[in-house]
């Protein structure tokens, strides 16, 4: 015999008196459903209902796991992008591309192992484990965007500009000193400098200090693309018996840099030798290979940074991965 199925509306009667704490003989009774019958059909709607309870707590945690997978991946990029930026200090650009990747996962780009607000570790792993995530999660955010992110500017034109940097900058540092050198040799300024410091507590070598100061206003000038020839690099500046030469910061003067600072009204003259031979010697150096290669590549790295920052920009970086999938991604 068909079993007999239950109408919506019997259903509904059948749960309210069952949930009521009605028996099923009352049930039957109350709703002109077979007993047996109307517990059927009352199981399968607790056994339905179970499902979909399931199926929604299912739903929830894998939505939560998606969203933090995704803000993972786009910390990540933000964070990516933040170190790929060229770095005002020159020993920076000394490190190879190899280094820095090697360096860069074990920093907190995803802001997940160090509480901010207290500065406690919250990350349930090691640090061996944090680290292999990012890498993974780089990996994750190749897969996700691959075709819609140039990934080459990183691959090639970054890395590559990257690593002649490190090879330019220690020719540099060399080409500096054989100038300086020369220079501090003609114009027969060694003995001059030494005896002038004579009776001051500084203990640094002047021409040290000479090719340091030097090395630091054309970083500053390549950094900030300011290689012109036109204005004076070096002053000098007198403050009573004081007499300064300074390498003037590109744009705020309270961040001047002293050369060297001469104590004695006699020693004018030596000053503004020194004075012309610094600006001397940058303006010979700004034309130079080194100098020209090194501005070059660096703006190659700004290039390729500025490329990709507009590419893994967090607004465009949503949807993209929102219409992507990885191998890390919640089912």
């Amino acid at each position: 015999m068909k079993k007999r199925e239950t109408t919506p509306k019997e259903l509904k009667n059948i749960i309210d008196l069952r949930q009521l704490g009605s028996s099923w003989t009352k049930i039957a009774i109350e709703t002109k459903v077979e007993r047996r019958a109307a517990k059927r059909a009352y199981d399968e709607w607790e056994h339905d209902k179970e499902i979909k309870e399931r199926d929604a707590v299912r739903f929830r945690v894998a939505a939560e796991a998606w969203q933090e997978h995704m803000n993972d991946l786009v910390s990540l990029a933000s964070g990516l992008v933040s170190k790929l930026s060229v770095s005002t200090k020159l020993a920076d650009l000394e490190e190879k591309s190899e280094q820095f990747f090697s360096s860069l996962w074990k920093e907190d780009l995803l802001q997940r192992f160090i509480s901010p607000e207290t500065g406690e570790k919250i990350y349930p792993g090691d640090l061996a484990t944090y680290y292999r995530e990012q890498e993974l999660l780089f990996e994750s955010l190749k897969a996700h965007t691959k075709g819609k992110v140039q990934w080459d500017l990183l691959d090639v034109n970054w890395k590559e500009a990257k690593d002649k940097c490190a090879n330019i900058v220690p020719q540099l540092k060399k080409e500096i000193s054989l100038v300086v050198g020369n220079s501090i040799v003609q114009q027969k300024m060694a003995s001059s400098l030494e005896k002038a410091k004579e009776g001051t507590s500084d203990s640094e070598d002047p021409r040290k200090r000479i090719e340091e100061v030097i090395l630091t206003h054309i970083w500053q000038s390549v950094f900030w693309d300011k290689l012109d020839l036109g204005s004076p690099k070096f002053e000098m500046e007198i403050d009573g018996k004081i007499i300064s030469v300074k390498s003037r910061d590109i744009y705020v003067r309270s961040r001047d840099v002293i050369v060297f600072t001469f104590t004695d009204k006699s020693n004018k003259d030596l000053a503004e030798k020194l004075t012309h031979l610094c600006n001397s010697v940058v303006n010979t150096l700004i034309k130079g290979n080194e100098i020209q290669s090194l501005y070059s590549e660096v703006g190659n790295i700004k290039k390729a940074h500025q490329e990709l920052g507009e590419m893994l920009t967090p607004v465009k970086l949503k949807p993209i991965i929102i219409h992507s999938r990885c191998e890390l991604c919640p089912v």
